[in-house]
């Protein structure tokens, strides 16, 4: 009966310390330029599906923040060649590593700014970030993406540039509100 009393405690610190070090992660990241905010399962899971991802495919995650859409898209789409998040928070970076552990070498987490990162080997591409932010990181990836290239963007469209790519919304009901999603092709 001990040891069932110390599994007990030990899980409910487990939990206690958990919860403080995320609300420590989540807290930091208001010092970013794009301030963390977690997207909701459904919302990843719409995003994901609109990115068409298949076997062979590079996809990276701008912004990626705690790391859980790359956690769910190398768990779902298991072949792709890589999957990478990238943030410039380094308390937001070390918890995605940690909570990654397990998820093997294709899972990779940068720490740097996402306007001097390389995108000319990844063909799929997440991003949620703030409307400014937006416009300024699509005119990066169109100058650097391979065509055929496709980006979809959770809840903040961009101005389009037609002669360089298409967009399309696509709208879902997440947890009862109406979200739009914008996927962008390269030409």
């Amino acid at each position: 009966m001990e040891i069932v009393y110390w599994i007990i405690v030990a899980l409910g610190y487990s939990i206690s310390v958990y919860a403080i070090g995320y609300a420590f992660v989540v807290g930091l990241s208001f010092f970013n330029d794009v301030p963390y905010v977690p997207l909701e399962r459904k919302a990843i899971k719409f995003a994901v599906e609109c990115l068409e991802l298949s076997k062979g495919d590079r996809f990276i995650d701008i912004g990626s923040g705690d790391g859980r859409v790359v956690r769910y898209v190398s768990g779902k789409y298991p072949r792709l060649k890589s999957c990478t998040g990238i943030d410039n928070s380094r308390a937001l970076w070390l918890y995605s590593k940690v909570a990654s552990l397990f998820y093997g070498r294709r899972v990779n987490f940068l720490r740097e700014d996402a306007f001097k990162h390389e995108y000319g080997k990844y063909n799929k591409v997440f991003l949620y970030l703030t409307p400014n932010m937006m416009d300024k990181i699509i005119k990066v990836l169109i100058e650097q993406l391979p065509k055929g290239s496709r980006i979809v963007s959770s809840y903040f469209g961009t101005k389009p540039d037609r002669k360089k790519y298409s967009l399309q919304e696509k709208k879902s009901n997440i947890n009862g509100k109406i979200r739009s999603f914008y996927i962008l092709t390269k030409y």
